[in-house]
């Protein structure tokens, strides 16, 4: 039993490693997407299912936006790449536009 306790430690902490909780957030996305389009007033930006290996991972990016005086919802899959100094957007697909 005691052989078990010392090898208790090494493999939560590579549980933990090999489980990260670092995810991309949305203000990744937000930066991007305004270099790329300009500040639209993105409103109430979420990072949702998240998939891929720890340095490579492909998210749902749902947000509202403002442009030209009309309001629209919309969904992006974006692919995200970690950098030592976080998480770098790499493209992005649209999955949805919705006037709201």
């Amino acid at each position: 039993m005691h052989k078990y306790l010392r090898v208790l430690p090494a493999c939560l902490a590579g549980l933990a490693t090999a489980c990260s909780f670092d995810a991309p957030k949305p203000q990744d996305a937000i930066n991007y997407l305004t270099q790329r389009a300009g500040y639209m007033g993105w409103q109430d930006v979420k990072v949702s299912d998240c998939s891929g290996p720890k340095t490579l991972t492909t998210c749902v990016i749902s947000y509202n936006r403002t442009t030209g005086g009309y309001r629209f919802y919309e969904e992006l899959k974006m692919e995200f790449t970690k950098t030592p100094s976080g998480w770098t957007p790499q493209g992005y697909q649209v999955l949805k536009t919705q006037p709201l």
